[in-house]
């Protein structure tokens, strides 16, 4: 499907709540939830330092944030999973500007909840050129305060159809990240933010570029 990343997520939408009206039904009351708790309002913002991490990457390597940050401005993208076709809509635009955000002197880099052989399959699906690192059991995002649990009857629809979270997380807490964008400077300084607890929107790819520092 053409069109910027907005059209396709709404679009998806459209079609999800068309073919399985149950979990987008639950969806709608897990966004409610999370929102009402205010999730993600204390994660860093503009102008303030993203904390350090220590994250294995998808090809085997131990990655330090300082390290990642002092080669160049950085793109981070907190998904879901490999599992979510949202995040999968939202790493396919990364990977479709990718060409630019080099252009401009920048990285990107993905944040997941999952092995780094799931993340090395999307990497794989979306053709995305840049590194996938693994946040198991969540914990940089909980550093963050972006992380939302999932409850119990949308846990039983998505293993229902063959999406069972403990599997891919090797756990079973149930956690995932609510979505987030962040650039970065090369000292970690937050120059650009996006939050939205309803993970069926997503930060737009130029104001992602407008964010970038020059």
């Amino acid at each position: 499907m053409e069109g910027p990343l907005s059209a396709k997520l709404a679009h998806y939408a459209v079609q999800m709540r068309a073919l399985a009206g149950p979990v987008a039904e639950a969806y709608d009351s897990l966004i409610a939830r999370v929102t009402a708790g205010e999730v993600g309002i204390y994660a860093p913002t503009v102008g303030q330092e993203l904390p350090a991490f220590l994250l294995p990457s998808d090809d085997g390597h131990l990655i330090h944030s300082a390290d990642l940050f002092a080669r160049a401005p950085t793109i981070i993208s907190f998904n879901r999973g490999h599992w979510c076709p949202f995040c999968r809509l939202e790493v396919g635009a990364l990977a479709g500007a990718a060409a630019d955000v080099e252009r401009l002197g920048a990285q990107i880099l993905s944040i997941m909840p999952e092995s780094a052989a799931l993340n090395k399959r999307l990497r794989a699906d979306t053709h995305a050129p840049f590194t996938f690192l693994s946040d198991l059991d969540n914990a940089f995002a909980l550093e963050l305060g972006l992380v939302m649990r999932v409850d119990d009857q949308l846990r039983d629809l998505l293993v229902a159809r063959g999406l069972d979270l403990a599997k891919f997380q090797a756990n079973d807490h149930w956690l995932l990240p609510v979505p987030a964008t962040f650039v970065v400077d090369r000292g970690g300084i937050v120059h650009g933010r996006f939050i939205d607890p309803d993970f069926r929107c997503r930060a737009a790819i130029d104001d992602i570029l407008a964010a970038l520092p020059r």
